[in-house]
């Protein structure tokens, strides 16, 4: 009988630990961090019930876990406030601060400022629609200005859309075009030979903006090398060696209709942006994530 009653009173002590253990475990994971103005132990002696939960915090509630009975929501919530504790202390203490890259802040030229800059994102125009027709036989081209930041190009690809994923092989096939120092080379013709050339080019788009041209202005050629020529009035770099292929990117696709009109043909439009410098690239593309997060 006196056995049994021990039994009995091992029973309920275990049963008041464990009725503790379940109200106050999530708390006691956080008790070393409570400032209220008193100290640890002044806390403990103002609200006694906090001695024990300060026990269980400074001990590890680990040490009570193994009297609490098996698959009972108890055990389950002492368990998951074990795991909390610790992922919390692991990721106090190993992991790794994330440390933002710095961005060396400079000074973004503008087109109106820098003529070699109008230059560079032209020429990077006709670099692209240069290997756009190198990976595409079927391409036409229409107009590929400069513009803030970069430049475009638009092509009638006969039905055919570019993805995302079409920029990639586009710039590797540019970068082998500027890696070679190909001349770019200006030419004036008469409007005749100019209507003839791009005819047995069968560049459509190109004969309109021949005729748009005003009588009495000069009709100038551009071409890269021996392989390519685009009707345009410049200005160029000397070279495709002048451009360089880490300060350049190719940056998204859209679609554009010819001259803006809706009841015309559907082009595929390619925009990049270039600059003089890796630096000033990568403080653009700064900005843009910036603004984007803004």
């Amino acid at each position: 009988q006196s056995q049994r009653s021990h039994t009995m009173s091992q029973r309920f002590a275990v049963g008041r630990h464990s009725a503790r253990i379940l109200i106050f475990s999530s708390v006691a994971c956080y008790l070393p961090n409570i400032s209220l103005g008193f100290s640890a132990s002044a806390l403990t002696q103002r609200i006694p019930v906090l001695s024990t939960i300060s026990r269980i915090s400074t001990s590890g509630p680990a040490r009570y876990f193994h009297f609490l009975p098996h698959q009972t929501p108890m055990r389950r919530h002492l368990r998951a406030s074990l795991q909390h504790s610790r992922g919390s202390h692991k990721v106090a203490t190993n992991a790794p601060e994330v440390q933002e890259k710095q961005v060396e802040i400079v000074d973004l030229p503008s087109n109106e400022k820098s003529q070699n800059l109008v230059k560079i994102r032209h020429s990077l125009a006709h670099v692209m629609a240069m290997a756009v027709q190198r990976l595409h036989k079927d391409a036409q081209v229409t107009i590929g200005p400069w513009i803030d930041n970069g430049f475009y190009y638009d092509f009638d690809l006969k039905g055919k859309t570019f993805e995302e994923s079409d920029l990639k092989s586009i710039k590797k096939e540019m970068i082998k075009i500027i890696n070679r120092n190909i001349p770019i080379r200006r030419e004036v013709v008469s409007r005749e030979e100019a209507f003839s050339r791009i005819q047995k080019l069968n560049e459509p788009y190109k004969l309109e903006l021949l005729d748009a041209i005003p009588k009495g202005e000069d009709i100038s050629i551009y071409h890269i090398g021996s392989d390519w020529w685009d009707l345009c009035a410049g200005p160029h770099v000397e070279s495709t060696g002048a451009l360089r292929a880490d300060a350049f990117d190719l940056t998204r696709v859209s679609g554009a209709y010819w001259r803006g009109d809706e009841s015309r043909a559907m082009l595929q439009r390619v925009y990049g942006t270039a600059w003089e410098t890796p630096e000033q690239l990568a403080y653009h593309r700064h900005l843009v994530a910036e603004g984007h997060r803004r």
